[in-house]
């Protein structure tokens, strides 16, 4: 190989690498914290095989995390109600939902909603600062916490949050990381 073409090649790899950096360094992930602006916490579960799973299984999906003390929780049961009628839209936008329960290891859920439950609710309660109250959070598909309130919401309200927080929220968090570049 002449000296020429030695070069050549060592200028082509060091492009290679220096582009490659580039696409990692913007590509957002739930853990880059530029793109995450309000990065959610991770929960786990327990599969029928005993595997254990956490939300960074669900990367590039909304997550819907309903916390309450138990599955007898008036709100929790309120909530679970609301949930029915937007079910449909929600598996449609292929959101996975999830119950932890603070104070309750019980895996029975008077629904037809299928929920995924976590494996230590009492941890999601103080990860998502709940106190042994009831909460729904709504995680990004990038797992940035778009959403979460103490409040019952209508299910439509679920939906909406899923389907504009993403598009239009995505704009305001590239327009931040430029300014953090900038600082």
């Amino acid at each position: 190989m002449s000296t020429r073409a030695a070069i050549l090649l060592s200028i082509a790899v060091v492009a290679l690498v220096a582009a490659t950096a580039t696409i990692n360094a913007q590509t957002p992930t739930r853990s880059s914290h530029k793109a995450v602006v309000r990065p959610a916490p991770e929960i786990a579960w327990h599969e029928l095989s005993d595997t254990l799973r956490t939300t960074a299984a669900f990367r590039g999906r909304p997550i819907v995390v309903l916390i309450a003390p138990d599955a007898n929780d008036k709100s929790f049961r309120r909530q679970v109600r609301r949930l029915r009628p937007s079910f449909n839209r929600l598996t449609a936008s292929n959101t996975a939902l999830l119950v932890a329960f603070s104070r309750s290891n019980d895996i029975r859920i008077p629904s037809d909603i299928p929920f995924i439950v976590a494996a230590n609710g009492a941890k999601v309660d103080a990860d998502f600062a709940a106190n042994g109250q009831y909460r729904i959070a709504i995680i990004g598909r990038d797992g940035n916490l778009d959403y979460i309130t103490s409040k019952v919401i209508p299910g439509q309200r679920v939906v909406d949050v899923i389907i504009n927080s993403y598009a239009s929220q995505a704009a305001e968090r590239a327009k931040q990381v430029s300014q953090m570049a900038n600082d």
